[in-house]
């Protein structure tokens, strides 16, 4: 084939105008389609998870509200193994990046192939359609039973009443973290090693680092006596002990403000506010927000009530603390939060599933979904050999 006619048989192919042809191309044909092919959309997207049980090219076991929220970064595809259009050139794609990704690929990033096509994709013509592609490590292929394959495309945003009708799509995001950004047509690997890498360093600049051990503590008696249950009150002049009335048993969300300070604390409450918004109405439900002033000789219970009807987070789960000066800084110093003044506290957000002892720290200006993830997934069980 000369190479004029390679080029007309591409853009036709690329078109959706020479499906017929479309199996007779070679490997070579369809890596000319992806070189001319350059992904041309690529919105952020929010995406749910499916908690369903599916299953891959091996037989194994997948569930990819777990698997996708570990600690890689995920490329997603969507094919169906009887297609002879976009699925075969969706997954040249992704063999060129595993190649770019080198030994990178399954220790870093996972790829997967996911079916829209479970009736007739079964694990084994998954595994001789991926052996064509050499799909090897860090490259699973998924299928399951109809339920939850619908569910699952759902959960993507990608579900069509007819699924030889989808589009050429590849999805790559940071489970953890919620970021997940879409490639409509024929993307360019290296366009996706891109945003690989910048999830990675985004996931980094998120500071979702385990705080010190001794913040974990090793048991309910240990974490009440690295707490301590130190006398406190909140906004309603209730005493709290912060440990025994405050922490135990809950999944939080901790940040240090101070009611006159005219920047970052009123930023941070409504970001935080915004967080809650952006959360499923069972875990708005299940976190405890909590503000501890930095400024405890001004802020009385009846200035923190004041500051959170302003700022519209006066509700059961947000409580605001305050108490005596020495109290305080004991209780911010534990929590690595104590500044040299009011003005001098950390802007750093602390979030801790207490039960479970699991604790993080975010970022400020980490994205309101992103952080929303996080508090999400500290509440899933851990998954095995992660």
């Amino acid at each position: 084939m000369d190479s004029l006619t390679s080029v007309f048989r591409v853009a036709l192919l690329s078109l959706g105008l020479l499906a017929g042809a479309a199996a007779a191309h070679s490997p070579e044909e369809h890596a000319a389609l992806v070189a001319a092919n350059p992904g041309a959309h690529a919105p952020e997207t929010r995406v749910t998870l499916a908690d369903v049980p599916l299953v891959d090219q091996e037989g194994r076991p997948v569930n990819l509200s777990r698997e996708l929220a570990g600690d890689r970064i995920s490329v997603v595809g969507f094919v169906y193994t009887q297609c002879t259009t976009v699925c075969p050139v969706i997954s040249a794609i992704l063999q060129k990046l595993q190649k770019q990704l080198g030994e990178r690929a399954g220790r870093e990033v996972q790829l997967v192939s996911l079916s829209i096509d479970p009736q007739r994709d079964t694990p084994e013509r998954l595994k001789e359609y991926a052996d064509r592609f050499s799909g090897g490590e860090g490259w699973r292929w998924v299928t399951g039973s109809q339920e939850a394959i619908t569910e699952t495309l759902k959960g993507f945003g990608t579900f069509t009443p007819n699924f030889e009708e989808h589009p050429p799509l590849i999805m790559v995001g940071d489970g953890r973290t919620g970021q997940w950004t879409r490639f409509y047509g024929f993307t360019d690997p290296a366009v996706l090693l891109a945003r690989v890498d910048e999830l990675r360093a985004a996931r980094e600049a998120l500071a979702a680092q385990p705080t010190a051990r001794a913040l974990a503590g090793g048991g309910t008696r240990d974490a009440q006596s690295y707490f301590t249950d130190t006398l406190l009150k909140d906004q309603n002049g209730r005493e709290l002990r912060f440990y025994s009335d405050v922490l135990k048993g809950r999944r939080v969300m901790l940040n240090v403000i101070f009611t006159h300070c005219d920047d970052a604390c009123p930023l941070i409450t409504r970001k935080l506010k915004a967080v809650r918004e952006a959360m499923d109405e069972d875990l708005a439900r299940e976190v405890y927000f909590i503000s501890l002033t930095s400024d405890a000789e001004r802020d009385t219970p009846e200035v923190l009530k004041a500051f959170a009807t302003r700022h519209g987070v006066d509700s059961p789960n947000w409580i605001f603390l305050t108490g005596a000066r020495a109290d305080m800084d004991l209780v911010l110093a534990r929590l690595g939060q104590l500044g040299e003044t009011p003005e001098g506290h950390s802007t750093l957000l602390i979030a801790g599933d207490v039960p479970n002892k699991r604790w993080s720290k975010i970022r400020p200006d980490a994205p309101v979904e992103a952080i929303a993830q996080r508090l999400q997934l500290m509440g899933l069980p851990p998954v095995a050999g992660r």
